[in-house]
């Protein structure tokens, strides 16, 4: 249930979802700590209910309208066993678990008895409100599926005292949800009035906006390309407010692939909140930079390594959701503030306040990712619209986030880490895997491996599964590598809709065997997560073609397709082609003088700042040294790889710190290729050195015969196109504004071939200079003109 429901005085509402906010105390654990996979549990239900007498019914619906002062809400969910002989009613819930049941916290087993007498308060109501007297128990059946023991809990109770617990627990979500409501009601008012923040759109801007909220009020999907200076970020999120305003939305999802966009959406909000537009905003942070046992901002740890923050997390959190409701704005400082002010986590309050926010924005994987997919995505999606920047990212992003690997080698680490029941089960599995020969064998290994992760659980109580949000992650947890590669392997493998897109591969490297779950196409498994959820906007400054990604996001083929003008004038920028130079491998030692040459023109035809991109540090580092020995009076600045933060910001401020020229090396494709605002003149031309398509290799081949089986152009899908995309990227760094002018140089043969022309923007209308001296006097000639003008 999110906060947000279609009428003002009805509330649909699970018994699940009821319990799940007003009935938790204690300290806060791992979601679903102690808990199996799905199927295992419905199985495990199965042969309980299975087992009881004729007298008992199993999977009993109920669903009651209870009025609360001026609210009628829908309660509503189905009991596991129900024996009503008369004289005595007992209700049942099965749980089943990974730990024996003392392990389990107890807030859970709080949390499983609420959810118990909820029930016999509904079958009371529906059933034997009007009946005499009769005894009532409500009895916890708990099922360890490690050993198959149950331990079964009973509580006598009143049906009064069943009614009047459910009444209180009503009470506590609908004070919520009422405050939750009157926001929301403001919002639309406030939202109804809304006017652009500019006095007149850029060229293409208002056309999008207008395509952008007729999807929202229709459903479906759209894909715009929007070169960097449309306003890309207003021009969706204008029209959501807009949407929000007309009810044709509640929630609104805004997923990026880096931290810089979503300060741009917070940016973007400052100017629409000038308006008196009181939106809510949620910036969903990752923990590492949010909660003070990470930071080391505040010593929050217990003796034991256990944050105070997570101890009374349950007891602390009313009072600290409040105050977020009062707060417009919920981002890594807020949230940290309100945290410390409660004692609660910072990082576990946001994913909290997730269903109740109407904007949300987060990274891709809290809606993509099926290790961290947060649950409160998986219900309320008919009415939520997306909007996903910097849309090319995601195809490569989701590719890592389908893909697992697990080699003998990790086995052989985690027996030697872990306790005496780990080690056994590793050393199984270990001797299995000598054995295998091919992903036809994997089945037995998997249910090895489930085991293993059960072991795991019980030794270290805690579920390595769920380590992806709230538990502490080493740089290598093979626990939560071994869970990942039995969810990709079930949800993926298994299932046959998907699995066309996955391939299992079976390695074997002498003393390592590795076996490697590859996603050759997200595609199948991105569309899965899109199903339920009203309208999808995918966006970027580079979608060429637009089918290309279309396919690879996932989207329906009846996705719109837009593609917005270049905001900026044409003749700001000199795109060269460098025809005389041939930088493919086999090529690159004989061409290395000239192009060192080549560079030397480019940062004397005018003093200022340049970039020249790589495919290679091994290449970068061969020009960048001879580069360096002839030309020792020109300043320089080199990407390393693995480079630390402190070394980035030592690049970056090379172009941004002061106004000495120089020349910076960095990799294709790389951190300073895409997503650094070169505004102003930190930047005044860009060389790309090589197309930037992927090299060819074992996974590369089997991407390219499965392209080849859906009847596409393996070499488009698997290197061309991607590879251009990274081309765009990095050029894109160079005009910033309209201001800015700049050049761009192209050195590889192959982007004189007739393909890669046609993915060229109009914009660039590159010229072919095929000696230095062309090269030097079309680059004399831009800069004497654009210093005239």
């Amino acid at each position: 249930m999110t906060a947000n429901s279609p009428e003002p005085r009805l509330i649909s509402l699970s018994v699940t979802d009821l319990v799940e906010f007003s009935a938790r105390s204690g300290d806060l654990h791992p979601e679903n700590t102690g808990g199996p996979s799905a199927l295992e549990g419905v199985l495990a239900h199965q042969r309980i209910q299975r087992a009881r007498g004729s007298e008992w019914q199993r999977e009993l619906s109920l669903k009651y309208r209870w009025q609360l002062d001026d609210w009628e809400i829908h309660l509503q969910g189905r009991l596991d066993l129900l024996s009503d002989t008369g004289a005595s009613v007992a209700i049942e819930e099965i749980k089943t678990t990974l730990f024996p049941p003392p392990q389990l916290p107890p807030g859970k087993i709080a949390l499983f008895w609420a959810q118990a007498q909820v029930y016999a308060a509904l079958y009371h109501l529906l059933h034997r409100s009007e009946s005499p007297e009769y005894d009532l128990r409500v009895g916890l059946t708990l099922v360890n599926l490690r050993d198959e023991q149950q331990e079964i809990l009973w509580q006598t109770l009143t049906p009064q005292e069943a009614v009047a617990e459910t009444e209180r627990l009503l009470r506590v979500y609908l004070d919520w949800y009422r405050q939750v409501q009157e926001r929301l009601t403001l919002i639309r008012i406030q939202a109804k009035k809304l006017a652009f923040p500019f006095p007149q759109y850029r060229p293409g801007q208002y056309e999008l906006a207008a395509d952008i909220y007729r999807v929202m009020r229709q459903g479906g999907a759209l894909l715009a390309e929007a070169p960097t200076g449309t306003g890309k970020t207003l021009t969706s999120l204008f029209p959501a407010c807009k949407a929000l305003g007309e009810g044709l939305t509640n929630q609104v999802l805004y997923l990026t692939g880096k931290t810089t966009h979503q300060q741009q959406v917070e940016n973007t909000l400052v100017q629409l909140r000038e308006q008196k537009f009181a939106l809510d905003c949620l910036t969903l942070c990752a923990r590492d930079k949010l909660c003070p046992c990470r930071t080391g901002t505040n010593d929050v740890s217990q003796p034991d390594g256990t944050c105070s923050y997570t101890i009374g997390f349950w007891d602390r959190l009313p009072e600290a959701r409040n105050e977020c409701l009062r707060a417009r704005t919920l981002n890594q400082t807020t949230l940290t503030a309100i945290g410390q002010r409660h004692r609660v986590c910072p990082f576990a309050l946001g994913l909290h306040l997730v269903p109740w926010s109407t904007l949300v924005v987060g990274d891709y994987n809290y809606f993509f990712d099926p290790l961290v997919r947060l649950n409160a995505f998986e219900r309320g999606g008919n009415k939520r619209v997306l909007l996903i920047d910097e849309l090319h990212n995601l195809p490569e992003r989701a590719r890592a986030m389908y893909a697992a690997q697990l080699s003998s080698a990790d086995m052989r680490a985690l027996a030697n880490e872990r306790g005496a029941e780990v080690k056994r089960i590793c050393r199984r599995i270990l001797r299995k895997w000598k054995t295998l020969a091919n992903a036809e064998q994997l089945p037995e290994l998997i249910e090895q491996l489930e085991e293993l992760n059960a072991a795991i659980a019980t030794e270290t109580s805690e579920i390595p599964a769920q380590n992806a949000l709230l538990n502490e992650v080493s740089e290598k947890d093979i626990g939560r590598e071994i869970y990942k590669f039995c969810v990709i392997y079930r949800s993926y493998i298994e299932d046959k809709e998907l699995s066309a897109g996955h391939r299992c591969v079976v390695q074997n490297t002498g003393n390592d065997l590795r076996i490697q779950l590859i996603c050759l196409d997200p595609a199948p498994a991105l569309a899965q997560c899109y199903s339920e959820q009203k309208a999808i906007i995918g966006f970027s400054a580079t979608l060429t073609p637009l089918p290309f990604y279309r396919q690879m996001a996932g989207l329906p083929p009846e996705t719109h397709l837009r593609q917005l003008p270049y905001p900026f004038p044409a003749e700001n920028l000199l795109t060269l082609r460098c025809d005389y130079l041939d930088t493919r491998w086999q090529a690159r030692e004989r061409s290395r003088n000239a192009l060192v040459d080549m560079l030397l023109h480019v940062v004397r035809a005018k003093p200022g700042k340049y970039l020249v991109f790589f495919p290679s540090y091994e290449y970068l580092t061969s020009v960048y040294e001879h580069f360096c020995e002839q030309y020792a009076d020109i300043r320089t600045v080199r990407q390393n790889a693995g480079s630390a933060a402190n070394e980035q910001a030592e690049f970056l401020r090379v172009f941004f710190g002061d106004a000495e020229p120089a020349l910076g090396f960095a990799i294709l494709g790389g951190l300073f290729a895409e997503g650094v605002d070169y505004t102003g003149d930190a930047l005044h031309g860009a060389i790309i050195v090589g197309t930037a398509m992927p090299q060819p290799g074992a996974e590369q081949n089997l991407m390219a015969d499965y392209f080849t089986g859906k009847g596409l152009n393996p070499y488009e899908y698997v290197y061309q196109f991607p590879g251009f995309t990274r081309v765009l990227q990095t050029a894109g760094r160079v005009i910033r504004s309209e201001r800015d002018k700049g050049v761009v140089i192209l050195v590889d043969p192959r982007f004189n071939r007739r393909d890669f022309r046609n993915l060229m923007p109009a914009h660039w209308q590159p010229k072919g200079c095929r000696t230095p001296e062309e090269l030097k006097n079309a680059l004399r000639e831009f800069w004497s003109q654009a210093q005239s003008t």
